[in-house]
């Protein structure tokens, strides 16, 4: 005699567990409920909350952020993603894509990404997702700003005061 899935028009069968198949079983073990396959498949909002910290650091005082007096804590991503920047799989569309969390996090919080623009993380932690933390700029700005970065960085490691752009030009005048 076949031994079938109890759940109420399965009609599985196969290895049971608790009486269920093992699509049913695998639901229980995952979400608590074998009639659920995703809580969140498809709302891409609450998966991406599911994925941030909100308790990560200040930002460092050679930054943008900080130079800006932006001193809300970043927001880090604790999901997938490459070596530095995180990712998130957009589901809840006719065409799931991928794309970055920092990127993301700025359409959820009312910003229209730009094409030809790049997000700069004004507090230079690139998996930070904070909208405070992010800007749109173009490519030039974003390796500029990088490297003026490094130099203010240099400054403070040597005890010096850090100088912005205008005040450099200004001592290299006299």
């Amino acid at each position: 005699m076949v031994k079938l899935c109890s759940i109420d028009g399965c009609g599985r069968s196969g290895k049971l567990r608790r009486g269920w198949c093992s699509m049913h079983y695998k639901r229980w073990s995952r979400h608590g409920d074998p009639l659920i396959s995703s809580p969140l498949r498809g709302n891409d909002e609450a998966r991406f909350w599911l994925w941030v910290n909100k308790d990560g650091p200040t930002p460092p005082a050679h930054t943008l952020a900080a130079i800006r007096g932006i001193i809300t804590s970043c927001w880090i991503w604790t999901g997938g993603g490459d070596i530095e920047y995180g990712r998130i799989r957009l589901t809840g569309r006719e065409k799931p894509k991928t794309i970055g969390a920092h990127r993301f996090s700025l359409t959820i919080h009312g910003v229209d990404l730009i094409d030809g623009l790049e997000v700069d993380h004004l507090c230079e932690v690139k998996n930070c997702c904070n909208p405070q933390h992010l800007e749109q700029v173009t490519h030039e700005v974003n390796v500029q700003r990088a490297i003026e970065s490094q130099y203010r960085l240099a400054q403070l490691q040597k005890g010096l005061p850090i100088l912005g752009r205008q005040e450099v030009h200004s001592l290299s005048s006299i």
